[in-house]
């Protein structure tokens, strides 16, 4: 069975591997994750979720099991990233 390799440091996926009952490993990617001009948000979450799987693959064996995963918030289009203090987060949500 391959190891399985989570390409993301966030505790909410790494909470649901759990759940599961799944050995695995964390080798978060550190890539860009800048929106390009004229990228919808789904398409936004796509590349990204592919771009973090690439990066840590690169690094782990190749019968490894890489799982990369992003999540977008987005309202009437407009991509609302991550809010970086309590006031914007409230912002976000009042919106």
């Amino acid at each position: 069975m391959p190891s399985i390799v989570l390409a993301s440091a966030s505790s909410a996926r790494r909470s649901l591997l759990d759940r599961l009952g799944l050995n695995f490993a964390v080798d978060p990617a550190n890539i860009d994750e800048s929106r390009n001009s004229n990228e919808t948000p789904k398409q936004l979450a796509a590349r990204l979720a592919l771009q973090k799987a690439q990066c840590v693959a690169n690094r782990q064996p190749a019968t490894s099991l890489i799982i990369g995963s992003d999540q977008v918030a987005e309202i009437d289009g407009d991509v609302l990233g991550k809010p970086g203090s309590r006031e914007n987060a409230i912002a976000q949500l009042s919106r």
